[in-house]
């Protein structure tokens, strides 16, 4: 009985890792992950209450699982800061021109570049 009750247990907690995963999009290619529409959907993903109790749970009871999940959470984040940055430099981004554009004044592109770097943090 007590092997059963740990079974359980353990696959509920499966089943809570693998919710998380899909609730916050971290099981996605980084091509599907390049059409969501909002920037910030993570951090408010990550600020709902049953997403925080999740990962307390996580951190409490399987801290493998809780710590794939944040190395999943970092992962996407980096993923999509370099996508932001490589349309900044390219194309522009939030209505400015192409950092490119400055090129030829070195202390003006690095500037932007940084500012960018900062903003993004």
């Amino acid at each position: 009985m007590m092997e059963s009750l740990a079974n359980k247990q353990e696959r509920a907690y499966e089943k809570l890792y693998h919710w998380l995963q899909q609730y916050l999009h971290l099981n996605q290619s980084s091509q599907e992950q390049q059409h969501q529409l909002d920037p910030d959907a993570m951090d408010e993903a990550l600020s709902h209450p049953f997403v925080r109790q999740s990962l307390r749970t996580l951190h409490q009871s399987t801290p493998a699982f809780y710590s794939h999940t944040l190395e999943m959470i970092a992962t996407s984040r980096r993923i999509e800061v370099m996508r932001r940055f490589l349309l900044a430099l390219t194309a522009g981004h939030g209505g400015q021109a192409p950092l490119e554009m400055k090129a030829h004044d070195p202390v003006s592109y690095v500037g932007d570049m940084l500012a960018f770097c900062f903003q993004a943090c």
